[in-house]
């Protein structure tokens, strides 16, 4: 790979960009640290009028560098329009998502900076009507008031930028590699920062969130990009493919993970990508990381040391006490499996004399976890299931025939299909932008289909189906990778527009904005 390539797509964007920035203190962030402890928020909210019997709250959610569990923290605006929220962080310092909300449905949003030493101060002014004059004081100083708004716009962008598709199959893992790292990132990037102007800190920590992000996921998919891009050509293609083999890529290919600084604590603010990227490198067949069960914490440490730290770079560091943490907490919150006593003493051992919060960050979510599969209406959902609220049914039809066969109940109606993920910003922005029409559209007999699958964690699905409503599909990722690639679509979200007859009439992939989703619908149903 080409060793400057961040660097000089850095410089090359702050040059760029340079005259609209907006500084505001330090051009950096404080160094953040693994502790538990509490940030205060408190705030108020001036000159709106939510409407007679209408509730309106102030939410944060807190995603966990180690396991990624998202947890939402709301206060509701009392009677003299304040609210207060003492927010439990993991690390002394976070950069997360605020939002003032009546359901659904949000009035203002965006990324805000929390300090456990600093407690934060929020007002929200709506006498402009159309848009909140925000300010703030105390908390992670160093952003705008414009970075607020703008960074999880452009995240949004970033994760749904429509990658034009090519033959990936015909291309090695290291072509591949250079590819994405030198074309699609950069043309991710220029989209999603478009028209908009950030502080030099926040597009310092905007770059390292792209390139981590990128780097976590596309650069970890080949085979599996590979591959689908070739079932969808093999299906599609008029002329018959030769077969390919499509190579799992070596260790080698992995040598630009040493360019990202593995032992970066700044990469603690990206808790929202932080724990996929562990998650993605543990899963490296090339890296054969065993399990970790009951190894105790070092050896198991030292052996991963030998099987990677020529690609990462690093002989010792914090990283690597955070993959040791992440993978005990795949093991209860992906695998389901409790830790083990064995594994809380070695937890408790190895982490005395390195970082007793992680011990007890790790001990934390185990007990979440169990007291969570003990609840009584904590049902579990088998993968390939219809939850509504007439029916609850196993969907047993073959791959080819699953679309069909889920459009086939809504004969008579026009529908529209939300392929979407609980780990997808752009598709929840969809999902709660939506509400303002969706009782209008309803009316006309427009029926609303979510379809998902296991890539989004099962209990934050079935959390979030609570407020999303519609028809809600929980599939394997297999067969929904095979409806992607039926529709000719690669991102999330993807809407599809059938008419009362069940057959597509239009898609679009990613967010096209609700009046041309709307107007779409109701061309249908004339």
């Amino acid at each position: 790979m080409n060793k400057s390539f961040y660097h000089h797509c850095t410089l090359l964007i702050l040059l760029l960009l340079a005259p609209a920035f907006h500084a505001l203190g330090s051009n950096e962030l404080p160094i953040p640290h693994i502790k538990q402890g509490t940030a205060k928020v408190v705030g108020s909210v001036t000159n709106f009028n939510i409407g007679e019997g209408k509730k309106l709250t102030f939410g944060i959610t807190v995603i966990n560098p180690i396991g990624g569990a998202r947890k939402e923290y709301t206060a509701e605006i009392d009677k003299n329009n304040h609210f207060e929220l003492n927010v439990p962080l993991v690390c002394d310092k976070m950069i997360v998502y605020g939002g003032l909300c009546s359901g659904s449905i949000v009035y203002w949003g965006g990324c805000i900076g929390l300090d456990q030493d600093n407690d934060l101060n929020i007002k929200l002014d709506f006498g402009n009507k159309k848009k909140a004059s925000v300010s703030m004081a105390g908390g992670l100083t160093g952003f705008s008031y414009e970075d607020l708004s703008n960074l999880p716009i452009s995240l949004g962008r970033f994760e749904e930028f429509n990658t034009i598709r090519h033959d990936y199959y015909r291309m090695s893992p290291q072509e591949y590699k250079e590819y994405e790292l030198n074309k699609d990132l950069k043309k991710r990037i220029k989209f999603a920062m478009d028209s908009l102007t950030f502080s030099p800190v926040a597009m310092k920590w905007l770059l390292k969130a792209f390139n981590f992000r990128f780097v976590g996921g596309r650069l970890f998919e080949y085979k599996e990009e590979a591959e689908r891009i070739y079932r969808i050509d093999s299906i599609y293609n008029m002329k018959k493919l030769k077969k390919y083999r499509i190579e799992e890529p070596d260790k080698s290919y992995y040598s630009f993970l040493k360019e990202y600084h593995l032992n970066d604590p700044e990469l603690l603010y990206l808790s929202s990508y932080y724990s996929t990227f562990m998650q993605n490198l543990l899963s490296v067949k090339a890296f054969q990381i065993p399990q970790i069960k009951d190894i105790p914490t070092k050896q198991w440490i030292d052996t991963v040391k030998c099987n990677i730290k020529e690609m990462v770079g690093l002989d010792d560091g914090e990283f690597y006490d955070l993959l040791a943490a992440n993978a005990y907490a795949t093991q209860v919150c992906e695998n389901n499996e409790p830790l083990s006593a064995v594994q809380k003493a070695n937890i408790r051992e190895y982490y005395e004399t390195h970082n007793r919060d992680i011990a007890q960050i790790l001990l934390d979510i185990d007990k979440g976890a169990l007291e969570e599969a003990s609840r009584p209406d904590n049902i579990y959902v088998e993968p390939d299931t219809i939850v509504s609220k007439e029916e609850n049914e196993p969907l047993q039809v073959s791959p080819n025939k699953l679309m069909d066969s889920i459009i086939s109940k809504y004969r008579g109606h026009v529908v529209l299909v939300d392929i979407w993920a609980t780990w997808c910003p752009a598709c929840l922005m969809g999902i709660n932008q939506m509400k303002d029409v969706e009782e209008d559209l309803k009316k006309k007999g427009v029926i609303f289909v979510y379809i998902t699958s296991t890539t989004s964690p099962k209990k934050i699905w079935q959390k979030k189906i609570k407020t999303i409503g519609g028809e809600q599909y929980y599939l394997t990722k297999e067969k929904l990778d095979g409806i992607l690639d039926s529709v000719h679509s690669d991102g999330y979200p993807t809407y599809l527009f059938y008419d009362k007859q069940g057959e597509l009439k239009n898609k679009s992939i990613g967010f096209s904005g609700v009046d041309t989703i709307k107007d779409e619908l109701l061309k249908l149903s004339n």
